[in-house]
């Protein structure tokens, strides 16, 4: 595999080879049937008299007097014969005015009897010349040879494409029916819902939902590798925004769902449109959105030899990363964060600091516990603990628990943070966005990723809070142990003087959305920090004694005796035009 991420990047095509090797079949897929026993078997004979019923793999065609294309022989020197046969070729066509994909100049030159219908290759018509008995018996060996390796390349990236395709389109029609439940499951929408219609405040209301569907647009397809093509939701949003301000009732939840309903048709109609686009301008000899051409992939290696079951490990891998996507997107509304800590005693096992429940000990990171947690936006303005939000797990964490019967594909906390530390160490938070993905970048690092047991490389890219000491350490659900994140990166907290080269906080304030009212005091020396609001962090110096907290209030099914204060829709609006004022300071 060392040829197909550093070689091919289209939106399409990629995704294919990088995501085939840690292709696992979704939960919900029956395992795959097991070959039948040869008659011969079930019958209690002894055997076949024709070699015991086995049959050789054909690697050699009589009728044609060829090899048939493997990927042995291409790893043995095969490759970089039809790779420079192939480039020769492609000089050719383009240098020819009368055709009008790089398939029928082949077609024409290399196997005139194949009917022209059978070499469209546009995504939609077949790409196959049929039979190597179509390929011209008066050229060269070498020609004729070199050619069946291209013809059955193109046949084979006709077929991958089609079988992402049809994957993202299948694998969208169910995320749609989950759309509900997973709203239901992932967010604190029914909760902030319900005790908005309680205190008539349909304002605030309306800003709620606009908060929820600017972050959606921005962070819906966090699994950059299914879209090239998904970008611009910008006016959209800015309808729904005046629809929703105008809206005199209530509805957060719904609000959310149809927001996530449109953003991921829109999203998996792009991504379809992609697919079948790049297929076509590759084929024609034009670039793909990545900037690749056809050459690239032939030359890969990577479509010598068809794999059967494409498109059930391709559904597998889209359902999964579909999952993922779509609970890391709204936790992007409940404001979820990783903290990195130097486990107490050197095993993260045994470190009783916080909540077992929200801990997370990946074996590939000995020395190392990493706590989960959330401060949601339903947790914001209670007037009961004097403005202080207190710190939880994530809304629905319990579905990633490793015994748990969820239909989130088998993922787990493990995988959470796996994805989240796999995006920090490649610096891709910049990156992996849906409307400026960089493929190439992405999918080149994703072999060592698989190595690294990341089983869904970018689709939970959670802001990561490195913090050595553990001060951060927070209890769930109380507020007695309730610990903020004073400081990221690998600086003690009580350290006088201002480390900008290890100061990693203004970054995790700005991934998660908290530095529009965060306490943030980096010491004399420090770069200058906007006017700070108070809210809802009003204190952020001393570390409190670590306590567990109430876990067991995951369970309940509303966070009631919670009041919201009653926040008029001007003042939210206030506070985001100070956020946009002090992004132009900058």
């Amino acid at each position: 595999m060392d040829m197909s991420c550093s070689r091919i990047g289209t939106d399409t095509l990629v995704v294919l080879e990088c995501f085939v090797p840690i292709a696992r079949a979704s939960p919900a897929r029956r395992p795959p049937p097991a070959k039948p026993l040869p008659p011969s078997t079930v019958e209690g004979s002894s055997g076949s008299s024709i070699g015991d019923g086995q049959i050789a793999r054909i690697t050699y065609h009589k009728s044609c007097g060829l090899d048939v294309p493997t990927r042995a022989a291409w790893e043995e020197g095969k490759g970089k014969e039809v790779g420079a046969w192939s480039e020769v070729e492609w000089l050719g066509y383009l240098n020819a005015r009368d055709y009008g994909s790089f398939p029928l100049y082949l077609r024409d030159k290399f196997a005139p009897d194949a009917p022209p219908s059978t070499m469209v290759c546009d995504g939609i018509g077949p790409c196959t010349i049929g039979t190597c008995l179509n390929i011209d018996k008066n050229l060269s060996f070498h020609d004729r040879q070199m050619a069946y390796y291209v013809f059955e390349e193109m046949a084979t990236i006709a077929h991958y494409s089609e079988a992402l395709r049809r994957s993202i389109t299948d694998a969208t029609s169910y995320q749609q029916g989950t759309m509900k439940i997973n709203v239901e499951i992932f967010t604190s929408s029914k909760y902030m819902e319900d005790k908005l219609m309680e205190r008539k405040k349909q304002e605030e209301a309306a800003m709620s939902a606009v908060t929820a569907i600017t972050v959606m647009g921005t962070a819906l397809m966090a699994a950059a590798p299914m879209f090239g093509a998904a970008g611009a939701l910008a006016s959209e949003l800015d309808r729904r925004r005046s629809t929703e301000l105008a809206r005199p009732t209530t509805y957060l939840s719904q609000d959310v769902v149809e927001l996530m309903s449109f953003s991921w048709n829109k999203l998996a109609h792009e991504a379809t449109d992609s697919i079948t686009s790049d297929l076509n301008d590759i084929m024609i000899g034009a670039k793909n959105s990545q900037g690749q051409d056809l050459p690239q992939f032939i030359k890969s290696g990577e479509f010598v030899e068809a794999d059967p079951e494409i498109y059930f490990k391709l559904k597998g891998i889209v359902e999964t990363y579909y999952q993922a996507a779509m609970v890391n997107s709204l936790w992007k509304f409940e404001r979820a964060y990783i903290l990195d800590i130097n486990s107490k005693n050197g095993n993260c096992h045994t470190d009783e600091r916080g909540a077992s429940e929200i801990r997370v000990c990946p074996d590939e990171y000995p020395g190392h516990t990493y706590w989960l947690y959330s401060i949601d936006q339903s947790e914001e303005r209670d007037e009961l603990r004097n403005d202080q939000a207190l710190v939880h797990g994530p809304i629905g964490y319990r579905n990633f628990f490793a015994n748990s019967s969820s239909t989130v594909h088998g993922l787990t906390k493990e995988d959470i943070v796996r994805s989240s530390l796999w995006i920090d160490a490649n610096n891709f938070e910049d990156t992996v966005k849906a409307e400026k993905p960089d493929l190439m970048l992405l999918m080149r690092s994703m072999v060592d990723a698989n190595k690294d047991l990341v089983k869904v490389p970018g689709a939970f890219p959670l802001p990561i809070c490195r913090n050595p000491g553990g001060e951060a350490i927070s209890s769930v659900w109380e507020k007695a142990g309730c610990n903020y994140l004073c400081k990221c990166g690998e600086v003690p907290w009580k350290q006088k003087h201002y480390d900008p080269h290890n100061d990693r906080t203004r970054k995790f304030l700005e991934r998660t959305g908290f530095n529009i009212d965060w306490d943030f005091k980096p010491g004399p020396g420090g770069e200058r920090i906007p006017r700070k609001l108070k809210h809802p962090f009003k204190t952020c110096n001393e570390s409190k004694k670590h306590r567990i907290g109430s876990p067991n209030d995951d369970y309940r099914a509303t966070k009631g005796k919670r009041g919201v204060e009653e926040t008029t829709w001007q003042e939210v609006q206030r506070a985001q035009l100070e956020v946009w004022a002090r992004q132009l300071e900058e």
